[in-house]
């Protein structure tokens, strides 16, 4: 059975290189040219307010290629928002919104990855402590999405695939119930990183992507947000091809991570040339999964959801660690 599907809305490629080395980066007019030819944007990880930084996206500005902007920390405080840091995640935010007035940065959108574990090490803090604390840094993180709007920017939230199936393993009623995290964002992207589980039964994939507002795929690189342990080799074309496809052609907005990595191996100019429309050899089964919804009181979703979870936990692997160093 073969598939075909709407084209998609939007393509963008994650960024997350530190100053120097995005400098080098847009030193190739071929990278620029080939975005401008895709039609695509950049979501650039902000881990710092360089110079370097603000030139690459002045330099974007000027071509009309569109940039979000991912908020993220220092390295020194371990780059990740957390439940545990939304002090720094505030303060981060206001120091983005003076540097990207002083240096007259322009960006479509804010982007937020929030790891929604909090780590109290040997704390003698009481549970109704933490829980309170807990309840008040969800709180702030609400208030920070609703800046956010207040300041014209379009909310996006960057949701690893094993938290995406834990949410969609459980109604909406008890999530609240829970006092899980909820922002109001315009676009939620979902990140779905094969190349972290080759060789595994991704079935699942293609049902969870029934339900995204938008795809995330790779890895097509390494980046300094992975911790060397965690590194694996890179989607090969024809896996980044199969994944590109899947996600335009379930009509999706589709996130390739990274930029880095597809100028590097060549891909971005292959990408130009490059039929996405062409059929997907799909199995009966799968392209049903995408093209229906289902309840969430379905075993066959809830098995499914269970697959993902143990597919694609391993794309929070790289978070977790990063935090503990």
């Amino acid at each position: 059975m073969r598939m075909t599907g709407p084209e998609f809305t939007e393509l963008n490629f994650f960024c997350t290189l530190e100053a120097n080395a995005l400098a080098r980066l847009f030193e190739d007019r071929f990278v620029l040219d080939d975005l401008k030819s895709l039609g695509a944007g950049v979501s650039l990880a902000v881990l710092d307010f360089s110079s370097e930084r603000a030139r690459a996206v002045q330099l974007l500005n000027k071509l009309g290629i569109p940039v979000i902007a991912w908020l993220m920390l220092p390295q020194e405080h371990h780059y990740w928002f957390n439940l545990n840091n939304i002090g720094l995640a505030l303060e981060q935010y206001q120091q983005f919104k003076q540097w990207s007035q002083h240096k007259k940065l322009n960006w479509v959108g804010i982007g937020l990855c929030i790891k929604e574990e909090s780590c109290w090490g040997n704390s003698l803090k009481t549970e109704e402590e933490k829980s309170a604390e807990l309840s008040q840094a969800k709180q702030n993180y609400l208030q920070l999405g609703i800046q956010v709007h207040d300041d014209g920017y379009r909310l996006e939230l960057y949701r690893p695939a094993a938290v995406v199936a834990a949410q969609h393993a459980r109604p909406k009623l008890l999530r609240k119930a829970e006092g899980q995290l909820e922002l109001v964002a315009d676009r939620q992207v979902d990140l779905f990183f094969t190349s972290l589980h080759r060789g595994q039964n991704q079935a699942a994939l293609w049902r969870a992507i029934a339900e995204s507002q938008a795809v995330g795929i790779g890895l097509t690189g390494s980046s300094a947000l992975i911790n060397k342990d965690d590194q694996t080799n890179p989607l090969t074309w024809n896996e980044f091809t199969h994944d590109l496809r899947i996600g335009v052609q379930s009509g999706k907005s589709v996130y390739v991570f990274n930029l880095e990595g597809c100028a590097r191996l060549g891909y971005l100019d292959r990408l130009i040339t490059l039929d996405l429309a062409a059929p997907i050899d799909v199995p009966l089964a799968k392209q049903k999964n995408l093209q229906r919804q289902r309840g969430w009181r379905s075993p066959k979703r809830l098995a499914g959801l269970a697959t993902l979870a143990g597919i694609l936990g391993g794309t929070l692997i790289f978070l977790r660690r990063k935090k503990t160093r």
